[in-house]
């Protein structure tokens, strides 16, 4: 478990839910193509499970899992509703219609293979990205990438995304559901039990 893990664990992955975090979502909102509503969707690192609600209300999903390394945020994300379960997605990946990994690869030691995994797991993707940088006001833990390295690697990880930038973060939108009609289906080769 890394140090984000343990920093979140007592008080979850976001006290608050700031205005930054609310335009990212109006954002994300106004730009989100149709083919990613209506779908069966995993967050994957879903913290407490704050942002899986909203992520929720703005995807429409026909189905919502999450995933998160934490035992103690995943019990916090089935307490607001969230069918979710423990799962370090450096190890393992799931798979489905729709993945969203909202503020998750600053905190993967390899993001560009777990990117990689997500791309051959799902058909559609979307990811949100906090950037660092000297203008830049960053209040999660791990390591943001300044814009240029984000940007060179999600579109080397995830050919054909569309990325978008608002102010704060960056956002890859990959419909990849054309290339494959069967995606594999999700055999962890470790799964913790977390009581609820």
């Amino acid at each position: 478990m890394n140090l984000a893990s343990l920093l979140y664990a007592p008080f979850g992955n976001n006290i608050v839910i700031g205005p930054h975090i609310r335009r990212q979502l109006e954002h994300l909102r106004d730009a989100l193509p149709p083919s990613f509503l209506d779908r069966r969707m995993d967050d994957l690192g879903c913290g407490d499970g704050r942002v899986t609600v909203l992520l929720e209300d703005v995807f429409q999903p026909a189905g919502l899992r999450g995933f998160d390394i934490s035992p103690a945020l995943v019990r916090k994300a089935r307490n607001r509703g969230v069918d979710a379960e423990v799962l370090d997605l450096e190890c393992d990946m799931p798979g489905g219609e729709l993945a969203v990994l909202w503020g998750v690869l600053h905190h993967l030691s390899d993001p560009r293979s777990c990117l990689r995994r997500v791309r051959d797991n799902y058909d559609l993707v979307c990811v949100r990205e906090p950037l660092s940088g000297p203008s830049r006001v960053c209040f999660e833990l791990g390591s943001p990438l300044v814009e240029n390295e984000l940007a060179a690697l999600l579109s080397d990880s995830l050919p054909g995304a569309q990325v978008l930038g608002c102010r704060d973060c960056l956002f890859a939108l990959l419909d990849g559901s054309d290339e494959s009609s069967a995606r594999p289906a999700f055999h962890p080769a470790h799964r913790e039990t977390v009581p609820a």
